[in-house]
Order: C-alpha cells, then sequence, then structure tokens
C-alpha cells in the first residue's frame, strides 16, 4: 500500500478530493475505497440505487497514472453490458461523436465524467422512460451487434440498392493477391455483376451461374440489441420483417446451405443514409479466418457437391453501399438537389478542367459529355488527376475509364476530338446540355461556343474559366441559361483577356523546342483552387444560385507572382490576405470593344 500511495500524483490528488467534494456528505457514505487494480493508482466504488431491472449495482471509479490526460476509469459492476445504453463490457462510452473528454483540470475532468453518468443513470432508474432507454439503443444497435461477433476480414460491396428483400448473386474478387481483407460484390442480378466486371477491365465481361450467398432485408422494427445464437438468428428477425419477406428469406436459407459462407445483409430501419449490416453466417467446416472464392460459375459447382451443413458460428464484416444516396451523402448543402439529371459538357480536360470534372462527378453530377482532342502525356503527371498508367490515351477516354470504375452510376460520353470539328458531324450535340463548361484555353474553340449559344433560341449556361500564368490568379465568366448576353467582348481578337490582373514577359508562355510549342506555367495548387471555384460556380448555376451574368475572380498568393517575374495589376489586396475571390458585374463593353 506504500508503493501505491507514492504513486500518488498531485492531480490524482486533486481528482480525489473533487470526487469527494463533488458527492457531498450523504454521498461521501456510499463512497468506498478499495484496491488498486489494473493499472489503477486510486480506486473507489460507489453504492447506486437499484435499476429498472430491480438490481443493485455499484460503479468503480478508478485514476490511472496518467490522470487526467488518461480520463476517469468508470466502469459498473455486475456488468450492466447489453442491460444499460452505453455501457460496454470493461468502460462506459460517455462521449458521443466529435465529443472528446475534458482534459483542461482534474477537478473538471471529473465533474464532466460524473455529470454524464449521472445523465445516463436517469435512463435506468425503476421510473425511467422505457421508449427514450429503448431508443439510445436502437441509436447505436449497429456497434452494438459487431461488439458480440468475431470480426470477418472479408468486406462486402454492394453494387446496388435494393428496392425489395431479395437474394443475392456473389462473386468474389479474385484480383487481390493477399487473403487480408478480400473483396466480395453483390448484386440483385448477374447485369450488375457484369457491368461491374464490364468498367473494372474495361472489356465486356460475362457471369453465367453466380452463387446465391446473399440475403438482403429490410427491417421493419429493431430486433433485440443481443445477438443470438446461429441456430436461433432466423426466428430473431422474426416480426421485425414482412410476412412476404419471411417467407422468402426461409425459402433462401433452404437453399442455399451448401455454400459454405452466406451473408445476411440487414437494412437498419429509419437510416439516411441507408445503413446496412452484414451478418456473416459461417458453416462447419470452414475455419475461422479462412475465406471461400466464389467465381462466375459457383452455383452449378455448388449443385453438384450438394451438402447440408449446419451453422458453426456468425460474424460480422464491413459492408459498402454503391448508391448516391451514401456516395453523396456527406454534402448534406446538396443532398437535397436534383443533380443527377443535370448535363453538362466540359470543353477542355487539361489539369483545370479535369479537376473541375472530379469534382462535378462527386458532387453528384452524372450526365456529363468530356470533349478534348489531346492526349495525356508525362509533363501533365505533376497537375492532372490521371496518372501513369493513362499515359499515351485520350484524356477524355482515360478520365472515363477512371469515373466509372469509381463512381459506376455515372454516364460519360467521351468526344476526343475539338470541338469544332465534332460540331460539324453533330450539329445538335450541345443542344439539350443545361451548363457548358470551357477550359480549353483554346480561343478558336472558345469563341465558336460563344457564336454558337448566340445563335440557339434555347440557351444553355455557359461558364468559361482560365488561369492566368502561373495559376495564381484565375477567372471564371459565367452566362445563365435564357440569358442572351454575349461575352466575347471581353477578350481581344486573340482570346486574351482584357481585364487581367497579372502582367507578365512573353505573356507568361515557355516556350519549347519546336515551332510554336510551348506551355503557360501554372502548379497543382493553384490549379486546383481555380477549379474549386469554377466546380462550385458550375454548381450554384445548376441549383438557380446564379440567375445573372457574373465575373468571379480567385486570387491566390500576389507575393509569388513578383517571385516569378510577374507584375500584380489587379484589384488591391487586404493585407495579410493570401486567398480572396471577388464576384462582380461584367465589365462594361467600350466603343472600341470588338463583338
Amino acid at each position: 500500500m506504500a508503493e501505491i500511495i507514492e504513486d500518488i500524483t498531485p492531480e490524482i490528488s486533486k481528482g480525489v478530493e473533487f470526487l469527494r467534494h463533488y458527492l457531498g456528505k450523504e454521498g461521501q457514505n456510499l463512497l468506498k475505497d478499495v484496491v488498486p487494480k489494473n493499472g489503477e493508482i486510486a480506486s473507489f466504488e460507489f453504492q447506486l440505487p437499484e435499476d429498472y431491472l430491480g438490481i443493485s449495482r455499484t460503479l468503480c471509479i478508478g485514476f490511472n497514472k496518467g490522470f487526467p490526460i488518461t480520463g476517469l476509469h468508470l466502469q459498473v459492476k455486475p456488468s450492466a453490458w447489453l442491460e444499460w445504453p452505453h455501457v460496454m463490457r470493461k468502460s462506459i462510452c460517455l462521449y458521443g461523436f466529435g465529443e472528446k473528454p475534458s482534459r483542461i483540470s482534474p477537478e473538471l475532468v471529473v465533474f464532466d465524467a460524473l455529470q454524464r453518468f449521472r445523465k445516463l443513470l436517469q435512463l435506468v432508474l425503476p421510473d425511467s422512460d422505457e421508449y427514450e432507454r429503448n431508443r439510445e439503443f436502437t441509436n447505436e444497435i449497429s456497434p452494438y451487434w459487431q461488439m458480440q461477433l468475431t470480426r470477418n476480414k472479408q468486406q462486402l460491396i454492394l453494387l446496388e440498392h435494393p428496392s425489395e428483400s431479395c437474394e443475392l448473386f456473389v462473386l468474389t474478387d479474385q484480383r487481390q493477391i493477399s487473403n487480408k481483407n478480400r473483396t466480395v460484390w453483390l448484386a440483385k442480378n448477374t447485369g450488375s455483376l457484369e457491368s461491374h466486371l464490364t468498367r473494372l477491365f474495361n472489356r465486356r465481361e460475362k457471369v453465367s451461374a453466380p452463387a446465391e450467398a446473399g440475403f438482403f432485408v429490410r427491417l421493419k422494427s429493431f430486433p433485440n440489441v443481443e445477438i443470438p445464437s446461429q441456430e436461433q438468428i432466423f426466428s430473431w428477425l422474426s416480426g421485425h420483417i414482412s410476412s412476404e419477406d419471411e417467407t422468402l428469406l426461409s425459402e433462401w436459407n433452404l437453399k442455399s446451405t451448401f455454400y459454405p459462407i452466406r451473408w445476411l445483409l440487414l437494412e437498419i430501419p429509419g437510416a439516411n443514409p441507408p445503413n446496412i449490416q452484414a451478418i456473416v453466417l459461417r458453416h462447419k467446416g470452414i475455419k475461422y479466418d479462412s475465406y471461400h472464392i466464389y467465381g462466375r460459375r459457383a452455383a452449378r459447382r455448388g449443385e453438384i457437391t450438394k451438402v447440408l451443413e449446419p451453422l458453426a458460428s456468425l460474424e460480422y464484416c464491413s459492408v459498402h453501399l454503391l448508391s448516391k444516396s451514401t456516395i453523396h451523402s456527406r454534402d448534406t448543402l446538396l443532398v437535397n438537389e436534383e443533380l443527377s439529371n443535370k448535363k453538362v459538357a466540359i470543353i477542355g480536360t487539361g489539369s483545370l478542367g479535369s479537376s473541375v470534372v472530379m469534382q462535378l462527378v462527386r458532387a453528384g453530377i452524372s450526365n456529363l459529355t468530356l470533349i478534348d482532342p489531346d492526349k495525356f502525356e508525362s509533363a501533365n503527371i505533376g497537375r492532372h488527376v490521371l496518372g501513369i498508367d493513362d499515359l499515351g490515351q485520350n484524356k477524355t477516354d482515360a478520365l472515363k475509364e477512371r469515373i466509372q470504375k469509381d463512381i459506376p452510376f455515372v454516364n460519360i460520353k467521351s468526344i476526343p476530338r475539338f470541338i469544332q470539328y465534332e460540331l460539324i458531324d453533330q450539329i445538335k450535340l450541345l443542344d439539350d446540355m443545361d451548363v457548358i463548361v470551357i477550359t480549353s484555353a483554346d480561343w478558336l474553340s472558345e469563341e465558336l461556343i460563344w457564336f454558337l449559344r448566340d445563335l440557339k433560341e434555347k440557351k444553355w449556361a455557359l461558364i468559361q474559366g482560365w488561369t492566368e500564368p502561373y495559376a495564381i490568379v484565375g477567372h471564371i465568366v459565367v452566362v445563365p441559361s435564357n440569358n442572351s448576353s454575349d461575352g466575347r467582348y471581353l477578350f481581344d481578337h486573340n482570346g486574351n483577356f482584357k481585364h487581367r490582373f497579372t502582367d507578365w514577359p512573353a505573356n507568361g508562355v515557355i516556350a519549347l523546342p519546336g515551332c510554336g510549342h510551348g506551355f503557360i506555367p501554372g502548379g497543382p495548387i493553384g490549379v486546383n483552387s481555380i477549379a474549386n471555384s469554377i466546380a462550385q460556380t458550375t454548381i450554384d448555376v445548376l441549383i438557380g444560385k446564379i440567375t445573372e451574368t457574373v465575373w468571379i475572380s480567385n486570387i491566390g498568393d500576389i507575393e509569388k507572382i513578383v517571385q516569378a517575374k510577374g507584375k500584380y495589376i489587379g484589384p488591391s489586396i487586404p493585407a495579410g490576405c493570401k486567398q480572396m475571390v471577388i464576384s462582380q458585374a461584367w465589365p462594361q463593353m467600350e466603343k472600341n470593344d470588338e463583338t
């Protein structure tokens, strides 16, 4: 005991003193010093009132060596695991997502922990509200289920969100060399599996007889928080799914038991985005931590070697849903905007345009036409979204392939030609577009688009974006749909913007060997910053936030302009400002402006 006393730090002493003060005289009579264990320096037990189950429990309070950094350790005994919400097997979960226990002082650590425990205690007293207590369980039911099951290292990718309960075809991803975290694809029909493989391998793939080793079911209500034994897993769901679904599930179970590993996917009710939990049904004969490969003809082989085996264990594994509602759910500002039906054409998919494309796709734009004649070269790698494997390919084709591998439900049309040549063959190519974004930095293409728009009775919105040399400054000119404004007067006959913010020797162009060869310098950080502005502007136009012509300028660190031997001639920048976006009306047309 003497050694323990010597280990008591001043911080622990302050914490213990405040604990007694917090409990008051009456509470101190229920507090008992106990012999520390499990690495604790000071330990106490506090008698709790009888709970809603009629059980008298004890709160164990422990101060570890690192207190207050390590926080206050609380535990309930006898264990209230699965009987009290937020009580784990060996601890209590008092802090939700984004919350952290206070570490400012010993007193505050003790006060914060006990105040939170006091609120928890209100949920489990004899006169507590059963509905509120159950709601705490159901709000966290997914991790409760997972903590009761052994984790299976396979992961599932559900290629679509079924609209109703159904059997699922499964296919193992055999590209992976390692057995750890092996991926299994699941889909309602074989066509979805074939489409997924076609996107991955960029060639038509056939899946003849995949295993029906999965079942997806929508829960109407919450089953018990306690996971049952493997023999009772299906009866555990009874009453929480419709009678029709119960029949389908029973039929699937009877005809699929010869598969050594199966997956039961449960969609939690009321979750948005969808919350789908996977319970792995492992049959006897398959050792823990092993896996089974399901190929394209697994069902035929299974029928030949059909052997009924009872379940050996239940496990859980991660499941990822490829659906728009899931992929775009974190962008709460756009989650209710109907962007998927909007059609956008991107003319120019270089370093600037490619970044705009990727951001629009991830924002929820699913109908894109990409137009650019160039092939991807090694000099592009440093600031383009494409990489080494894409060298020598047409930029639009490589972008299409990249996007459809990552986000399968996006409709991409690739046109690896100059827009002026493509319009000769398809004069109505752009007629049904909602927005056209041009980032080609090619005045022939840009002027043609302005001219074409002027001819159209039904006008699409037009966004022209570009960077000035070194990508420290960028501009966006916007004209919304059904607005007849023509922005060609903003540029000279060579396509140079008349209201630039920077001035450079040789217009900032760095010459390369060869007649007319060269490039306009700019790094990935500056390009991406300007691409962000173009992508956001495109979204604002699509959702009706921009209804008038506007000129948007993105201005970075102007000190870098001087370092690069250029001159800043734009609007004044507040002292200390390293990034600024200006939105203003188009400059007025002067008498000598060409149209």
